[in-house]
């Protein structure tokens, strides 16, 4: 499965995780620190859920030493 990421809606990069992965946010983490060269020591997400038409706007923060960008959002893709 495919996910991309984007910051303030420009695609950023995309990372190819397994079907089942329960851990997204981590592999998004590690790629971040690979990439850019940064120390990312926790992430917290941030956001709305519409539980009526199901439609969510999450977005996540990051915490730690220089960094790129302090907000992402990620989207599966097929």
């Amino acid at each position: 499965m495919i996910i991309n990421v984007y910051v303030e809606n420009e695609k950023k990069f995309d990372l190819k995780v397994r079907k089942n992965c329960k851990s997204i946010i981590k592999e998004i983490q590690k790629k971040i620190q690979e990439l850019y060269n940064c120390n990312v020591s926790r992430t917290m997400i941030t956001g709305n859920i519409d539980f009526a038409t199901g439609e969510r706007n999450m977005e996540y923060i990051l915490f730690g030493e220089n960094l790129p960008f302090r907000k992402y959002k990620y989207e599966i893709g097929e």
